[in-house]
């Protein structure tokens, strides 16, 4: 009976001294302290926000799209709007809203000069409209034919060219401020005019005629 006390007691203190030696060993220590090093660096994962990504700038409000459906249908009205003046027609005269303008400015010089204002003249608008597209091939008061502008119309008394120019306002002001136009411009003898733009896709692009009448 005491043997096997003793026997019970030295089995008792082996697994003791298993356990210990188990514990106190260098691979626990090293399995505790990765446990513990993994256990921070996920503790110190969650403390770091989740980065935002931001959504495509082309549709935010304040960095609008290079295909922005407003700014391009603004830039078309624009557009469209200069392109009216060079082709819709005054049905009154039979010319175009720019060609109107300048005939408008001219009456309007005329008369703040106290000069009686011109009538509109279709018979010289065909005239200067021949003479606009012809200035395309010779910027001249000569056609291209080699004969006088003259020779255009029997009802035309003096005529004013110009080239280049976009507007009725640029085009007005470079004859009015030119002597010899302006003097066509302001003539009392003068009673008719017509003016015609021609368009082209290259060059010059504005070709004017101006023409006075009886």
């Amino acid at each position: 009976m005491k043997k096997v006390v003793i026997l019970t007691i030295s089995i008792m203190l082996i697994c003791i001294l298993v356990l210990v030696h188990n514990f106190f060993s260098p691979s626990n220590a090293s399995k505790k302290k990765s446990a513990k090093s993994t256990a921070s660096i996920d503790a110190s994962k969650s403390l770091i926000p989740e980065p935002k990504i931001p959504g495509n700038l082309d549709f935010n409000p304040k960095y609008p799209s290079s295909t922005n459906l407003d700014k391009d249908s603004s830039k078309k009205k624009k557009t469209d709007t200069q392109d009216e003046k060079y082709t819709k027609i005054i049905p009154e005269y039979g010319c175009t809203q720019i060609e109107y303008e300048v005939f408008q400015k001219m009456n309007n010089a005329r008369s703040q000069a106290g000069l009686s204002t011109l009538t509109w003249s279709d018979e010289l608008y065909r005239a200067a409209s021949i003479r606009s597209a012809e200035l395309v091939n010779k910027r001249s008061h000569t056609r291209p034919n080699g004969s006088s502008c003259f020779t255009v119309s029997d009802a035309m008394r003096s005529e004013n060219l110009a080239y280049g120019y976009s507007t009725s306002d640029k085009v007005f002001n470079s004859w009015i401020n030119s002597p010899g136009h302006h003097d066509n411009i302001m003539n009392p003898k003068n009673e008719t005019m017509a003016v015609s733009l021609h368009l082209t896709n290259d060059g010059y692009k504005y070709y004017w005629i101006n023409i006075f009448g009886y």
